[in-house]
């Protein structure tokens, strides 16, 4: 081996190990990524679940309420219904 093959073989070789070693740090940060997008994931699926039960919780009551106000209502309209034939009597 001449000098000249054993210098293009260094250079070579530094060449590879400073690609490997690129690959290996986007390799890295990739992990790093996909960890941090699963931990974000996690937390916006809590956050969500959270608030749907206190939406549903929320709109049960309503429907209670609004359940109560038309039986209210309905007692309303027939206490005037059976005033009204007592009138026209």
């Amino acid at each position: 081996m001449t000098i000249e093959e054993i210098s293009n073989l260094k250079e070579l070789g530094i060449a590879i190990i400073a690609v490997m070693g690129s690959f290996f740090v986007l390799y890295k940060m990739l992990l790093a990524q996909q960890k941090e997008h699963a931990k974000n994931q996690e937390w916006f699926t809590s956050f969500v679940n959270e608030n749907n039960h206190q939406k549903t919780e929320m709109i049960t009551e309503a429907t209670k309420i609004m359940v109560e106000v038309r039986n209210s209502i309905e007692n309303h309209n027939k206490i005037t219904e059976r005033l009204l034939e007592r009138l026209e009597k």
